[in-house]
């Protein structure tokens, strides 16, 4: 039986170390305060509408594609599908968004919803994007 030297210890030391920075990253960063969140909507790629999220307002998009629609809700600060006629309706089965980087898709309408988020400073330049 092979005993570890004090070398191969210390390897193995340093290299989960070294596997545990990302992990602390994205902590750090996925837990940042955003002080601005926007929901983008995008149809076929292009930016159809960017709506700054709100705890304190509710709102309703309707939006008409040629071969169909989708109905996104905003409230207390969370996107939601609501309505949408296309077959599969995976898109209606998504659970409501708050966070930067998370997305709603409906494939059948080429339909995109991400959150974004930005950290600005007390002059209005923005310090982060997300």
């Amino acid at each position: 039986m092979k005993v570890f030297k004090k070398m191969d210890i210390a390897i193995i030391i340093i290299l989960l170390g070294i596997s545990i920075i990302p992990n602390v990253a994205f902590y750090f960063i996925n837990n940042r305060n955003y002080n601005v969140l926007t929901a983008v909507i995008t149809v076929e790629g292009k930016e159809y509408k960017s709506l700054e999220i709100d705890n304190k307002k509710e709102e309703e998009i309707l939006v008409k594609v040629d071969h169909g629609f989708n109905k996104i809700k905003i409230k207390d600060g969370n996107v939601t599908m609501i309505e949408a006629d296309c077959r599969d309706e995976v898109c209606l089965r998504t659970s409501a968004i708050s966070k930067p980087g998370q997305t709603i898709v409906c494939l059948p309408h080429k339909l995109v919803v991400e959150i974004k988020g930005e950290v600005k400073d007390k002059e209005d330049e923005p310090i982060l994007s997300y």
